[in-house]
């Protein structure tokens, strides 16, 4: 096995890494300071013999009375093992980082090609005598301008140029834009933090050769949550093609909460043993159990959900009661949307490790989960019996699984519904038939599974943004409150369902 071993390096005490064994997308995750950007960066070396010395450098050396210089890298070491009967250590030693002995075979024997460190990309500094010519231009690969494309869903990107600083031999992206009648073009400067990091990241891959390793520092980058799990997408593609390791720090819920258990690499610190381990195969759900809320305020009550949907239903849910019940005193509660029916369980489990016993967990499934999970509490052949008859008097459900809820309320009465959203809208031009019996994508949909109304719901909700101008998100919000005041025209009825859910007993 392939390891590298970090003594007294930053926040590392002491952590041993063994690379995986297979090739693909690995997220390197934990909490802050953890040492995720350390083990990336040292990494880095594998293939960049300069990286120690960009990356680790002593902020300020003293010299003692016997005129020995000494500074906070004067404890360090790093250890790189091939596995195939070579190693090599580097220290800090007369201000530089020095190898034991020559790590060029030891290096060659981890078996990759080159190594390619990526993450956000500082602004372009403008430099002196540096002019550009616009018979220069250049169209960027096409491989490089359809990632950018897919990943920020924004096909002007298909029309991303480059031209080369004849000063600094450096690439600059270009993009078109068309002003008063004139062709002009801004630089890669203009760009978002984001899209200047992935662009420079797929103009890197385009080059890069078969068999290489790919370290990427903070995968958020400043992108949204969708082009986030793009990105990722983009990189197995790319790392299925080149038979690459991709090795990509992140914090990010929206990644972990989509990478298969075998494909995270979680850094926790052992404080019994003082050192850094890496987990694997931990499920997402009991990551983001040791990560959530760790730099906030400690909720009263933290519900856990499936997705945003039920989210936003639940939030609907809490406000009705919170309007029937004046003067009653809420807890402070959060509600965290985390995964599958199943990772929700396994968070709330993993919760009591983590939070003092003053804080209420609970978890709220969607309502089409109620029958899998009973059986699995009642038999305990079934898959995961221990943690859910473990839990299940903290396990809720909400009254539908929330698309299913919302479009079938309102195609069972569509003129009814569409009188009361006129009022909620604030729209007179408002009639649900447009979308239902007009719209064709909603028509090309014959059943009511979840799937089905998914994408019934969709339709509705850009309908009502088009007639409204408001925007879709709060689109959906006002639709579950709506549903959930028509739904429950019995208060007692929701206070009985869910009072136990926010209240201690």
């Amino acid at each position: 096995m392939k390891t590298v071993s970090i003594s007294h390096l930053r926040r590392i005490s002491r952590l041993d890494f063994e690379l995986p064994e297979t090739r693909g997308v690995f997220l390197l995750t934990g909490a802050n300071g953890a040492g995720k950007s350390t083990l990336i960066s040292c990494l880095a070396q594998i293939g960049d013999p300069g990286a120690f010395a960009r990356f680790f450098q002593p902020n300020i050396t003293f010299e003692d009375d016997d005129g020995a210089l000494e500074n906070i890298l004067s404890e360090s070491a790093i250890r790189f093992d091939s596995g195939a009967g070579h190693a090599v250590e580097f220290r800090f030693l007369n201000g530089k980082w020095t190898p034991d002995r020559d790590p060029l075979e030891t290096f060659r024997e981890f078996g990759f090609a080159d190594t390619l460190f990526a993450g956000a990309k500082p602004k372009r500094k403008p430099v002196e005598g540096e002019i550009f010519h616009k018979k220069d231009i250049r169209p960027v690969p096409e491989e490089v301008r359809k990632a950018a494309a897919d990943i920020f869903d924004d096909e002007d990107f298909l029309q991303l140029s480059v031209i080369r600083s004849s000063v600094t031999g450096e690439n600059v992206f270009l993009r078109p834009q068309k002003l008063n009648g004139k062709d002009y073009f801004f630089s890669e400067n203009n760009f978002s933090a984001g899209e200047r990091a992935v662009i420079k990241l797929a103009d890197s891959l385009t080059l890069l050769p078969r068999n290489s390793l790919v370290l990427i520092d903070e995968a958020e980058m400043a992108l949204h949550p969708k082009a986030q799990k793009r990105l990722m997408l983009y990189l197995e593609n790319a790392a299925r093609l080149k038979n690459l390791l991709v090795i990509v720090s992140t914090q990010s819920a929206s990644l972990i909460k989509i990478t298969e258990p075998q494909k995270i690499l979680f850094l926790e610190d052992d404080d019994a043993a003082g050192r850094m381990l890496c987990r694997r195969g931990v499920y997402p759900a009991a990551i983001l159990g040791e990560m959530a809320f760790a730099e906030e305020i400690l909720p009263e009550t933290i519900l856990l959900v499936e997705d945003p949907e039920a989210a936003l239903l639940l939030e609907a849910i809490v406000a009705r009661l919170k309007s029937v019940m004046p003067g009653t005193d809420f807890p402070y509660t959060k509600i965290l949307p985390v995964g599958g029916y199943m990772q929700v369980v396994i968070l709330m489990d993993n919760l009591s490790k983590v939070f003092p016993s003053f804080v209420h967990r609970r978890a709220v499934l969607d309502k089409d989960a109620e029958f899998t999970v009973k059986k699995a509490a009642e038999d305990p052949r079934r898959a995961h019996h221990a943690v859910v008859s473990r839990n299940f008097d903290r396990i809720y459900f909400l009254p539908c699984a929330p698309e299913q809820g919302v479009v079938r309320l309102l195609e069972r009465n569509p003129r009814g519904h569409s009188m009361r959203l006129r009022e909620l809208f604030s729209v007179q031009a408002l009639n649900l038939l447009d979308v239902m019996r007009g719209n064709a994508d909603y028509r090309s949909v014959n059943g009511n599974s979840r799937a089905d109304c998914k994408t019934k719901l969709s339709c509705i909700a850009d309908y009502l943004a088009s007639v409204s101008g408001e925007p879709e998100y709060l689109v959906r919000k006002k639709l579950y409150f709506y549903y959930v005041e028509t739904h429950y025209q019995d208060i007692e009825s929701l206070k009985r369902e869910y009072c136990p859910l926010i209240f201690r007993r």
